[in-house]
């Protein structure tokens, strides 16, 4: 069985650091439009 280097996204259960801090940054931008747009 191969281990996909990190960031692949298809690696291992254990998200490798790149994609966390990928997922964060995405949570955050989100977050961030979302108080700024007109409800």
């Amino acid at each position: 069985m191969e281990e996909n280097p990190p960031g692949t996204g298809n690696g291992p259960l254990i998200p490798s650091l790149n994609d966390v801090m990928v997922q964060t940054e995405s949570d955050f931008y989100l977050e961030k439009v979302r108080h700024q747009s007109p409800a």
